[in-house]
């Protein structure tokens, strides 16, 4: 584990999570308080963690936006 810098984190996971999204309309609005301490984290784990969660969501969101109902 190591301190982070989070704002810096969360930036760099979102980029990575909207690698390959160009042609699905995906937009992310990122606002981070502008207070927040750095954390003693394990970086990757987090990022692993924020990615799943960032990609399932685009994907529901894409099956949500391409369904019939």
């Amino acid at each position: 584990m190591r301190t982070e810098d989070l704002h810096a984190m969360v930036e760099e996971t979102i980029a990575l999570s909207l690698v390959g999204t160009a042609r699905t309309e995906v937009s992310v609005e990122l606002r981070l308080h502008p207070e927040v301490p750095t954390a003693l984290i394990d970086k990757i784990q987090i990022q692993q963690v924020l990615l799943n969660l960032i990609r399932n969501a685009i994907e529901g969101w894409l099956v949500a936006r391409d369904s019939p109902w």
